[in-house]
């Protein structure tokens, strides 16, 4: 019988006492407060964020997916459900067909407000740190629309590089849980936006860039 135990490399471990430890409430806490503190406004041309829900009238979301069906982008959904009453997703990935891509940029197209959020990670051995072409010029297009459009990269922060003259940038470099659920906070001012990039990124921003910007006072 299965005793709760694996071993790896020699060592045991107890998945019981591994999941206590995963589980812990202030361990979580700590986990979203330190995702909290990661999000990075790497580009805000026209000063839209931090957006006030009280002034949006229909959203769409655009998830983009790196890796297809694999992304998991569930918190960040629910999480924008609870707090937005008019509101749509599609989901982009590279086996989209042109049919779905054109029926995702009409629902775009109608909202008052677009979220692009593009869940991509840095895999070794590849070659390159972008999004495949086809998702990079998707993006270019919807930030091409009238209405204002916030871009989010969920792990990699250098997907810019594909569609450097979007307006607005924001970073987590995580798709974690607790990042989708910091993104969604930071962006609809919940939280004070205070993150700074690690890294730099050429042509685009330097090492430490990071716009600050205050939470959104909700008063009666």
């Amino acid at each position: 019988l299965f005793d709760g135990r694996i071993t790896l490399s020699g060592a045991r471990f107890n998945l019981r006492q591994v999941s206590r430890v995963i589980n812990n409430p202030r361990l979580q806490e700590k986990a979203q407060e330190l995702a909290d503190a990661s999000v990075t406004l790497v580009r805000d041309q026209n000063e839209i964020v931090p957006v006030d829900v009280r002034r949006l009238r229909s959203v769409h979301v655009s998830l983009v997916l790196g890796r297809g069906a694999q992304e998991e982008t569930g918190v960040f959904e629910t999480e924008l459900k609870s707090r937005l009453e008019r509101i749509s997703f599609s989901r982009i990935s590279s086996s989209s067909t042109r049919s779905e891509m054109e029926a995702a940029y009409q629902s775009a197209a109608q909202a008052d407000f677009i979220i692009c959020a593009a869940f991509a990670r840095v895999v070794t051995a590849t070659g390159t740190v972008g999004l495949p072409e086809k998702l990079a010029n998707w993006i270019q297009r919807l930030s091409s629309l009238n209405q204002p459009v916030a871009t989010i990269a969920f792990g990699n922060p250098y997907i810019i590089e594909g569609f450097p003259q979007i307006p607005l940038y924001l970073c987590t470099f995580s798709n974690a849980d607790v990042s989708q659920r910091s993104a969604v906070k930071a962006l609809l001012g919940e939280i004070d936006m205070g993150g700074r990039l690690p890294i730099s990124i050429p042509k685009i921003a330097e090492l430490g860039t990071g716009i600050l910007r205050n939470r959104i006072e909700m008063r009666l």
